[in-house]
């Protein structure tokens, strides 16, 4: 389930929170027909209940790695994702997935 910005998360089951953080935009040439580049990063926080584990994490990281590693949507293009484990907080396990990707106009 994904749960909206500023929004409270589910009383139970595994959800997610994506953000996008910006890195770096380049000019890609010279003259009037300017092109650019944005480079990002796609954060998603997966949230599961404490008390089961860490395989509905990683499932649904695994799912997300399917979906977006060396994919191209829409000209906007991804890369290797990484997981990485954050812990157990206020009763749910954490793990965050991010992965680079840029798009060009």
């Amino acid at each position: 389930q994904f749960v909206p910005a500023n929004s409270e998360p589910p009383i139970s089951g595994s959800w997610i929170k994506a953000t996008i953080a910006p890195v770096k935009s380049n000019r890609l040439n010279l003259g009037l027909n300017a092109r650019y580049r944005f480079n990002n990063i796609l954060f998603i926080q997966i949230f599961t209940p404490a008390n089961t584990g860490t395989q509905e994490a990683s499932s649904i990281a695994d799912e997300l790695s399917t979906m977006l590693r060396d994919k191209v949507y829409s000209g906007i293009r991804f890369f290797v994702p990484q997981l990485k484990p954050v812990g157990t907080f206020d009763g749910w396990y954490q793990c965050t997935f991010s992965i680079e990707f840029y798009r060009e106009d």
